[in-house]
Parts: C-alpha cells; structure tokens; sequence
C-alpha cells in the first residue's frame, strides 16, 4: 500500500515537475513508465500471494 502510494505521489510530481519545466513530449512516457512499474508491483504481490496460499 505505502509503495503504491509513493509510486502515485512520484507521479503527480513528476507531472507537476515537467509541466512547469515546458516538457510535454516526454510526459507521456513516464506516465506509462509509472504505470509499467505499478503493474508490475501488482503482478509481484500476486505471485507472492499465490505461492503463500500454496503452502
């Protein structure tokens, strides 16, 4: 939870950041960079959870 939450408060950050410095190419690529990263925090939990409960 705390690492989603960090990951989401980077994000926002982020855009803040490169909406004040005038870079708008690049900041559709670290939306999707942060979302990559999230996905796979999920899919990490997942598998983790899955190999839990088989024990």
């Amino acid at each position: 939870m705390v690492t989603s939450a960090a990951a989401l408060l980077g994000l926002i950050l982020w855009i803040g950041i490169a909406k004040a410095g005038g870079v708008g190419s690049v900041n559709g690529v670290l939306q999707r960079v942060f979302v990559a990263f999230v996905l796979q925090w999920i899919e990490v939990m997942g598998i983790r959870l899955l190999l839990l409960s088989r024990r």
